[in-house]
């Protein structure tokens, strides 16, 4: 068995090894301003958004799509109409690295509210003109983070809102990565939960599983020095 040497967009195999460089992505070509436009998040991947019930019936969609720097989220809530009621913690969304489910793993995870719930240890700030709150690994923050954008808009007639969440405090993201991301937007009385059911426990289906980009396999090139070989990437 081949010993293995782990270094930060390195992997050495003492005896054969694989080098991999994996550039740092640019940010995703998105706007954060409320408005979904023709084509913006056609490199996401879009899940319905629907009550606690087996997502019956959906309200509506969000795309996500992550580098490694942000997760950038679309929630087009087609059922969430200025005239929809709504309550207490109204939009959730939480980003895990690693595997075993919340609160398991490393977690940030970002909640705003028209008023402050009571459930809220604090708030940590106002964006959008809401009360926001700022956790990771579960404690709340005393404050938000510089770079986190929040934008929601009702030009439609219903609720659009855009999120750009960052990643740092998961610690050296770097494409290919894997993360989970779980969420829910309650409004008439209801929780409205993506990309599944409420996650109670580690089910992957309760999940979505996103790959940090830039993510592209590249042709190999192997070469042969004595008894180690190099293949770049």
């Amino acid at each position: 068995m081949p010993k293995l040497l782990r270094i930060p967009k390195l992997t050495i195999l003492m005896g054969t090894f694989a080098v991999m460089l994996v550039t740092t992505p640019a940010a995703m070509a998105v706007t954060i301003d409320g408005t979904i436009s023709p084509g913006e998040w056609s490199g996401a991947t879009t899940y319905n958004v629907g009550t606690d019930s087996g997502l019956t019936p959906v309200s509506g969609t969000v795309s996500l799509v992550a580098d490694a720097q942000y997760l950038y989220a679309a929630l087009d809530l087609t059922a969430y109409t200025t005239s929809t009621s709504h309550h207490g913690d109204n939009l959730g969304i939480g980003v895990q690295s690693g595997t075993g489910g919340y609160p398991s793993g490393s977690w940030v995870e970002f909640n705003e509210a028209d008023t402050q719930p009571g459930q809220w240890p604090f708030s940590s700030g106002t964006i959008d003109g809401r009360t926001a709150l700022w956790q990771i690994n579960q404690v709340a923050q005393p404050s938000l983070p510089g770079d986190l954008l929040a934008v929601t808009s009702w030009d439609t007639g219903h609720r659009v809102t855009e999120l750009r969440i960052p990643l740092s405090a998961l610690g050296g993201l770097g494409g290919c990565d894997a993360i989970n991301v779980t969420g829910d937007v309650d409004f008439n009385f209801a929780q409205h939960w993506y990309p599944a059911a409420v996650p109670t426990s580690w089910d992957p289906a309760d999940y979505a599983h996103l790959t940090v980009l830039p993510c592209t396999p590249v042709p190999v090139n192997p070469t042969t020095w004595g008894s180690f070989k190099a293949i770049y990437r």
